[in-house]
């Protein structure tokens, strides 16, 4: 636990120094995954867990190019596909090192979708670990609600609007119940914060 704690450490120092913008978008994520787990009302390990996955998912921006991360118009198909790839080098980073077999599989799944549409591997549904499913509607939250440099942050409404929308096809239709219930209760705390990515 002690070396794990050092290499986790390390590994937030990197993304921090590396990918500031990515490091914030991670904080951010981390504290709605929290939220939804506890409404999930997972035992306290396991939300700790989540807590520690949510600031590692996306780990593997490491490996992607700074004018991919920080531009401000549409991907090509080229970049687009180099952007998906940061879920596999994140698994791969995190691979290193054993204390991170269960952030590792989060790293990798965070952008699956319930309906199987997602990526890279098409998992669908329950085949999609919790942590991963929690992140990725954590992940989408913070998307939306913040601004990034190439967008402007979307209202509330908007945003529970399309959390609803996408129930069942984007995400875990269990946990958009509860997220949806979590922001009408909390929406108003939530404030933009810097550009993320």
């Amino acid at each position: 636990m002690k070396a794990g704690n050092v290499q986790y450490q390390a590994l937030i120092q990197i993304i921090k120094t590396r990918i500031p913008h990515t490091h914030l978008h991670s904080e951010q994520v981390a504290g709605y995954a929290v939220a939804l787990a506890k409404a999930t009302e997972l035992p306290s390990k396991q939300i700790n867990a989540i807590h520690i996955s949510a600031l590692l998912h996306d780990v593997g921006k490491l490996g992607v190019p700074d004018e991919i991360l920080t531009k401000t118009e549409d991907l090509t198909a080229e970049e687009f596909l180099q952007m998906q790839l940061h879920c596999i080098m994140g698994e791969e980073i995190l691979n290193r090192f054993s204390t991170f077999t269960e952030e590792a599989k989060v790293a990798r799944y965070h952008h699956e979708r319930w309906d199987g549409e997602g990526y890279p591997d098409g998992l669908i549904g329950e085949e999609i670990p919790l942590a991963a499913r929690i992140i990725h509607l954590a992940d989408s939250i913070d998307a939306m609600l913040q601004p990034r440099h190439y967008k402007n942050a979307y209202p509330l409404d908007w945003v529970l609007g399309e959390i609803y929308r996408c129930g069942g096809s984007q995400f875990d239709p269990n946990m958009v119940e509860l997220a949806l219930d979590w922001l009408r209760d909390d929406g108003l705390s939530l404030r933009p914060v810097a550009q993320a990515a």
